[in-house]
């Protein structure tokens, strides 16, 4: 499953039939999340919300509920993952883009308590956490960096920049992934790429699969045994590319890990 963000669309495909769905959302969605009981998640722009197995919707807090107060800037949720410890947690950017005024929240497994527990982002994007789940990992896409967080159930601190790209000429780092062994899969937006990330080398880069369009946005390790990576792009208004917006697939040569689904 991926997003069509601005198209306000839910998408999907299943890999063994081929066959394909697409549901629509009132706002734009910048995420969608499984469920372990079937349903699942979407990130509208003023939710989220939870949606059951047969597709209704359901009570689920928002940023309204977290802040008790409205945006005070237009602003939509962008990405979100499941930690391994059960907290879903999940970011936000404003329309306008404004620095440092997009935020870092957490949803509790337990009682579904919405909190907002980082600010001082611009766009913040893909996540993820290291094998021992000791590492939280977050991007802030201008920032052109990865940065690091001592994880421990659901709280960061000791934030830290582990990697942080040369020259924003090769791109910004979007959404990311996490591979059996560790390594960390990241798209680049305006760098036609995935870069392989590896924390056991000080964080060099070791692999880059080459793109036909310039903004790959994210990836996720899918398949019976993980062993493909499904890429999403953006087209930015380029028309003249019939492949910008599409979603590709691939077989990398290692193995992934799964996407968590939100115990709910």
């Amino acid at each position: 499953m991926w997003v069509d963000i601005i198209g306000k669309k839910v998408l999907s495909r299943n890999l063994r039939s081929d066959i394909t769905r697409e549901i629509d959302t009132d706002e734009d969605v910048g995420f969608v999340i499984p469920r372990t009981s079937g349903g699942y998640i979407f990130g509208t722009a003023t939710g989220p919300i939870a949606v059951d197995a047969s597709g209704a919707r359901e009570e689920f807090p928002t940023r309204r509920d977290a802040d008790q107060k409205l945006d005070l800037i237009p602003t939509r949720w962008n990405d979100a993952k499941v930690a391994p410890d059960g907290f879903l947690f999940l970011n936000t950017l404003t329309y306008s883009l404004q620095s440092r005024a997009g935020s870092l929240y957490r949803v509790h497994p337990q009682d579904l308590k919405l909190e907002r527990i980082h600010s001082d982002f611009t766009i913040p994007n893909g996540m993820g956490w290291s094998q021992t789940g000791d590492t939280f990992y977050l991007i802030d896409t201008p920032t052109g960096g990865v940065d690091a967080f001592d994880y421990r159930d659901g709280e960061i601190s000791k934030r830290r920049t582990v990697w942080r790209t040369e020259n924003k000429s090769q791109g910004l780092p979007d959404g990311m992934c996490i591979d059996a062994e560790g390594g960390i899969w990241i798209a680049f937006w305006s760098g036609g790429c995935i870069r392989r990330i590896d924390p056991h080398s000080g964080y060099r880069v070791t692999e880059e699969i080459r793109f036909p369009v310039p903004h790959v946005t994210s990836c996720a390790f899918v398949g019976d045994k993980l062993q493909y990576l499904i890429a999403t792009t953006g087209h930015q208004g380029d028309t003249e590319n019939k492949q910008a917006g599409m979603t590709f697939i691939l077989e990398p040569g290692v193995l992934g890990t799964p996407t968590l689904q939100f115990k709910f």
